[in-house]
């Protein structure tokens, strides 16, 4: 149940600073994606590389902790500095599937931030179960909604001439 509050508390959190700093959602949900690759590749290395020069997580795997920086870090650069989004709808909407593929990409590393007995009894297993059909959704909203975005800046190019 614990597990499952800190990813609602994560998911709204990243709703709402979405949906508050306007930012467009296709920018936000390929970088965190971007950022999940990153991880998937190098966070056993990166971890390794951190306890080998002493710098140790207490009670944290150290591969998870790094995992979730690695994930989220993209994501929180373009989320400060990336392309705007003025549509109220497609931005709610892009916010709420921004936050759904970035809870299941670090979904997975639930297991090395908590006990394994609160892990199994949340609902992160359902989340690991359809993180790809998940990341489908995620990436087919993002490509729509920068082909939209650019769609309509276009339009708006034409009619200022």
């Amino acid at each position: 149940m614990f597990v499952d509050i800190v990813l609602l508390a994560t998911a709204a959190v990243l709703v709402a600073g979405s949906y508050l700093f306007k930012r467009s959602a296709g920018t936000l949900i390929l970088a965190a994606m971007a950022g999940g690759l990153m991880a998937s590749l190098a966070a056993a290395t990166a971890a390794q590389q951190l306890d080998a020069h002493g710098v140790h997580i207490q009670r944290v795997q150290p591969e998870a902790a790094v995992g979730i920086a690695i994930t989220l870090l993209p994501a929180l650069l373009v989320w400060f500095a990336g392309p705007k989004s003025h549509a109220r709808i497609r931005r709610l909407i892009g916010a709420v599937v921004f936050a759904s593929v970035v809870v299941a990409l670090i979904a997975g590393y639930m297991k090395g931030i908590f006990a394994e007995s609160l892990v199994t009894q949340a609902h992160v297993s359902q989340v690991v179960r359809y993180k790809m059909s998940i990341l489908a959704v995620g990436l087919a909203f993002a490509l729509i909604d920068l082909y939209l975005s650019k769609a309509i800046k276009g339009r708006e190019r034409g009619r200022r001439k």
